[in-house]
Protein backbone atom coordinates (compact mmCIF):
# COMPACT_ATOMS: atom_id res chain seq x y z
CA UNK A 1 0.00 0.00 0.00
CA UNK A 2 2.88 2.35 0.72
CA UNK A 3 4.29 1.83 -2.76
CA UNK A 4 0.89 2.39 -4.39
CA UNK A 5 0.34 5.62 -2.46
CA UNK A 6 3.80 6.93 -3.32
CA UNK A 7 3.21 6.00 -6.94
CA UNK A 8 -0.02 8.00 -7.11
CA UNK A 9 1.63 11.06 -5.53
CA UNK A 10 4.67 10.97 -7.78
CA UNK A 11 2.66 10.32 -10.90
CA UNK A 12 0.36 13.24 -10.10
CA UNK A 13 3.34 15.53 -9.51
CA UNK A 14 4.94 14.42 -12.78
CA UNK A 15 1.67 15.03 -14.61
CA UNK A 16 1.41 18.48 -13.07
CA UNK A 17 4.96 19.28 -14.18
CA UNK A 18 4.14 18.15 -17.71
CA UNK A 19 1.03 20.32 -17.77
CA UNK A 20 2.73 23.33 -16.18
CA UNK A 21 0.58 23.42 -13.07
CA UNK A 22 1.48 23.37 -9.35
CA UNK A 23 2.58 19.85 -8.43
CA UNK A 24 2.07 19.80 -4.66
CA UNK A 25 -1.45 21.18 -4.90
CA UNK A 26 -2.32 18.70 -7.61
CA UNK A 27 -0.79 15.78 -5.70
CA UNK A 28 -2.86 16.68 -2.63
CA UNK A 29 -5.99 15.94 -4.66
CA UNK A 30 -5.36 12.20 -4.33
CA UNK A 31 -6.53 12.41 -0.73
CA UNK A 32 -9.84 13.88 -1.86
CA UNK A 33 -10.89 11.91 -4.92
CA UNK A 34 -9.97 8.97 -7.13
CA UNK A 35 -7.61 9.42 -10.06
CA UNK A 36 -10.39 9.21 -12.66
CA UNK A 37 -12.18 12.21 -11.14
CA UNK A 38 -8.95 14.16 -10.78
CA UNK A 39 -8.14 13.56 -14.43
CA UNK A 40 -11.66 14.48 -15.54
CA UNK A 41 -11.44 17.71 -13.55
CA UNK A 42 -8.04 18.50 -15.04
CA UNK A 43 -9.26 17.89 -18.58
CA UNK A 44 -12.17 20.23 -17.96
CA UNK A 45 -10.12 22.96 -16.25
CA UNK A 46 -7.40 22.90 -18.89
CA UNK A 47 -9.78 22.43 -21.84
CA UNK A 48 -7.71 19.42 -22.79
CA UNK A 49 -8.72 16.34 -24.75
CA UNK A 50 -9.26 13.49 -22.28
CA UNK A 51 -7.36 11.05 -24.50
CA UNK A 52 -4.29 13.31 -24.56
CA UNK A 53 -4.46 13.80 -20.80
CA UNK A 54 -4.66 10.05 -20.22
CA UNK A 55 -1.61 9.56 -22.44
CA UNK A 56 0.30 12.05 -20.27
CA UNK A 57 -1.00 10.29 -17.15
CA UNK A 58 0.15 6.89 -18.40
CA UNK A 59 3.63 8.24 -19.14
CA UNK A 60 3.83 10.01 -15.76
CA UNK A 61 2.80 6.81 -13.99
CA UNK A 62 5.35 4.73 -15.92
CA UNK A 63 8.19 7.12 -15.07
CA UNK A 64 7.12 7.47 -11.43
CA UNK A 65 7.01 3.67 -11.08
CA UNK A 66 10.51 3.33 -12.54
CA UNK A 67 11.80 5.97 -10.11
CA UNK A 68 10.23 4.25 -7.12
CA UNK A 69 11.54 0.83 -8.11
CA UNK A 70 15.02 2.31 -8.43
CA UNK A 71 14.74 3.83 -4.95
CA UNK A 72 12.78 1.22 -3.03
CA UNK A 73 12.99 -1.95 -5.06
CA UNK A 74 10.22 -3.75 -6.87
CA UNK A 75 7.29 -4.45 -4.52
CA UNK A 76 6.37 -7.47 -6.64
CA UNK A 77 9.70 -9.17 -7.36
CA UNK A 78 8.09 -12.60 -7.82
CA UNK A 79 5.57 -12.29 -10.58
CA UNK A 80 3.25 -15.14 -11.44
CA UNK A 81 3.33 -16.24 -15.06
Amino acid sequence: MDFAFRLRVRAMRRLADTLGIEGDTQAAQIALQPDALILADLASRLSMDAHDLHAHWAEATKLARADLIAEMGDPTPHRLA
